[in-house]
């Protein structure tokens, strides 16, 4: 996608932020109602476009106190706050 939006000067998408930050010296990001796509207006659910990510866990991955090392790691990662 990031080569296609530069290819196209009048190409408009729609990607994860941290391809954008990936990818921030060829493609720009839009304010959307004057608000910048940065970690802090994502984050805090201020970006309009911004949207949360579900993580669903199989019960047998669930020991009996409800910790799963899998998605105890994946909530531990905070990629968009680099």
């Amino acid at each position: 996608m990031v080569k296609w939006l530069q290819e196209d000067p009048d190409a408009f998408g729609i990607l994860p932020f941290l391809l954008y930050q990936e990818n921030d010296d060829v493609i720009a990001a839009n304010a959307i109602n004057g608000v910048s796509p940065n970690s802090e207006n994502i984050t805090n659910g201020r970006y309009a476009l911004a949207r949360p990510i579900y993580l669903y866990v199989k019960t047998k991955h669930v020991d009996d106190q409800g910790r799963n090392s899998a998605r105890d790691t994946a909530l531990s990662l905070t990629p968009i706050a680099r």
